[in-house]
């Protein structure tokens, strides 16, 4: 059984420093923005945006910001009772890795720290469920094979162009013009690398996207359907109630319980 002790986030805070600490659960951390210095197990480790890390329990651990900028980051801490078959658990051992699935990460993190601060009905169930998924999705990435450069070159070209286009229309022909290559070599190495198809990347940036805006904006969930490229707002419910579990409107309504 796999237990949530807490959600954080650690939204740019000046002179951030979590003391050396011996670790008495395991710790998951995504780094959203900027960098941050970690001595685990007095070796050091930078962490930048993009970096998921993995601390197990029994881990010696100090961190800090690094640089003048303040990070951006979501963890998680969590108890089991066993090893649940998963080798992160099973061999115990501190785990960076430079994700090539980081909006998917995002995207979980921040839903799984409004369970926490929400604490509806069953939150406690929703919230296993979520971080069992990224265990999983972890242990897979880290088992996988490594990517040639090249494709990952081509791969990278095709994020970043999703990245700036993400709330315009986007066709795989387009991509594929974009690497030279064809639409359904475009199609084949995208999923290889990030584990999903373009159209599902776009989709996933985008109710990151709304998730951020329905938290921290008065705009209203058709104002924000639109501006995202959803001019259909029935369909961008649908897409946000496939990625969450829920209702846009329901994500919205602020939360009423806080951690202490």
């Amino acid at each position: 059984m796999i237990t949530i002790t807490n959600t954080h986030l650690d939204d740019f805070i000046t002179d951030w420093h979590n003391p050396l600490t011996y670790v008495q659960y395991y710790v998951l951390v995504l780094v959203t923005e900027g960098q941050l210095q970690y001595r685990l197990n007095d070796k050091p480790l930078l962490a930048v945006k993009g970096d998921l890390l993995f601390i197990p329990t029994g881990t010696y651990r100090e961190a800090f910001n690094h640089g003048p900028i303040p990070h951006q980051k979501y963890t998680v801490t969590f108890t089991s009772e066993t090893d649940l078959g998963l080798p992160l658990l099973i061999e115990g051992k501190p785990v960076r890795v430079s994700t090539r699935i980081f909006e998917y990460y995002k995207e979980r993190f921040i839903l799984l720290h409004r369970q926490t601060l929400e604490k509806r009905a069953y939150y406690e169930t929703i919230r296993s469920g979520i971080l069992l998924e990224m265990l999983g999705s972890l242990c897979r990435e880290l088992e996988s094979q490594p990517i040639p450069i090249r494709k990952l070159h081509y791969v990278e070209l095709i994020q970043h162009y999703i990245l700036e286009h993400y709330r315009e229309a986007i066709s795989l022909h387009q991509l594929s013009l974009l690497i030279e290559r064809s639409p359904n070599y475009t199609l084949t190495i995208f999923k290889e690398v990030v584990e999903q198809t373009p159209l599902a990347y776009q989709h996933h940036l985008r109710i990151t996207n709304a998730m951020e805006l329905l938290l921290h904006t008065n705009l209203a969930v058709a104002a924000i359907a639109e501006y995202l490229g959803y001019y259909d707002t029935s369909y961008f419910h649908k897409m946000f109630r496939k990625l969450t579990g829920m209702s846009p409107t329901s994500y919205c309504i602020r939360p009423v319980h806080y951690l202490e």
